[in-house]
């Protein structure tokens, strides 16, 4: 329909003008194109009242609206035109208030996830004191050796912690400085009394060493009953979670492989099996000591001591006093009740571990 302009150019070509041409004589063909422009600029206005009224819904609304009639004339002209008449029941809307209220929180949501975890905020500034100047804190620390350290009068300004080489110890009203020993055992902290302890039974101040366990609650319970039957505990109690003990040492005295006998006569022939026969012989005149002493406890106290070890001997220079330490493996035999199924066990544990051993001191390679 909109297209009929084409058809009458070509069918009366002298009837429609073109921009700035002279128009020709009317006639009776001429009146006869005249009618059929006529009809044809109606159809035009037609289309263009249909594309208007398509347009309307797009631009006014989401939702489809009526469009509006033409009057009579044009409808009969514009005969292959269809107007559709939109009902309010025809037009469904694309959502409903509950979608956008979920959709909405669901937005939230979303937001709420991706939203990044607030940084925590400063602390207020100190109240600044009447001088206008604010409070000082506790000075900062620097690492072991400040936590470690404690006052001139032995009282400690930290808790008690065994990865320090010193501490102070304070039990039953005595306080005193604490160094750690060299040689240390797996379970157990062993320290030195750097200004000895009081006997309890005199008062006098004697050579004393402590011991701890090397995390809090170890047990020294055992210890401390067979040191305290054979006169050697000084004071025993809890130190921030830690067990102490306190007991008699002995002075001038080391392991055998420290002593001035040892570097004389058994580090010459401590190396090699060639060697190994002298250096067991001398080793095992040692050991006799060592027997005979373990012996006394048992006839004097009813102890034995279990773990005869060199480790838990010590000796003066010249190797002939020997010294038992460590009696957490002590057993209660009875007094004097010393058997040479006992003296049997004792001597095959001392030959074993100085000669055969971890810690054997003979044919070493």
């Amino acid at each position: 329909m909109c297209g009929s302009e084409t058809i009458l150019h070509m069918s009366c070509p002298n009837i429609v003008p073109r921009i700035g041409a002279t128009p020709p004589p009317v006639n009776e063909t001429s009146a006869n194109c005249t009618k059929a422009m006529v009809s044809i600029q109606l159809r035009r206005l037609a289309c263009t009242l249909v594309l208007v009224a398509c347009a309307m819904p797009i631009v006014v609304s989401a939702s489809p609206a009526p469009v509006g009639h033409a009057n009579d004339g044009d409808i009969e002209q514009a005969s292959n035109i269809q107007v559709r008449d939109w009902d309010v029941a025809d037009m469904t809307p694309r959502y409903s208030g509950e979608d956008v209220v979920t959709s909405y929180a669901a937005v939230l949501e979303a937001r709420d996830k991706k939203r990044p975890i607030s940084k925590s905020k400063a602390k207020p500034p100190a109240p600044k004191q009447a001088n206008g100047s604010r409070p000082k804190g506790p000075p900062a620390q620097k690492g072991g050796a400040a936590q470690c350290s404690f006052t001139a009068n032995g009282k400690a300004k930290r808790a008690f912690s065994p990865a320090c080489d010193t501490a102070s110890l304070t039990l039953g009203g005595v306080t005193r400085s604490i160094t750690k020993v060299a040689n240390q055992g797996n379970s157990a902290i062993t320290y030195k009394v750097d200004d000895g302890w009081p006997d309890p039974t005199d008062g006098k101040i004697v050579t004393a060493y402590a011991k701890t366990g090397s995390r809090p609650g170890v047990s020294f319970a055992d210890e401390a009953k067979w040191l305290g039957k054979t006169d050697q505990l000084l004071a025993e109690g809890i130190v921030d979670g830690h067990n102490f003990i306190v007991f008699h040492g002995v002075t001038d005295k080391k392991h055998l492989a420290g002593t001035k006998y040892f570097v004389d006569h058994l580090a010459p022939v401590m190396m090699g099996q060639p060697n190994f026969g002298k250096c067991e012989a001398l080793m095992k005149q040692k050991l006799d000591l060592v027997v005979q002493e373990v012996k006394t406890y048992v006839t004097k106290y009813g102890i034995l001591h279990t773990d005869v070890q060199p480790g838990n001997i010590l000796w003066d220079e010249a190797a002939t006093d020997p010294t038992l330490i460590d009696w957490g493996q002590a057993k209660d035999v009875g007094v004097g009740r010393w058997t040479p199924e006992i003296e049997k066990k004792v001597r095959e544990q001392a030959e074993f571990s100085h000669l055969r051993g971890q810690e054997k001191l003979c044919g070493l390679s």
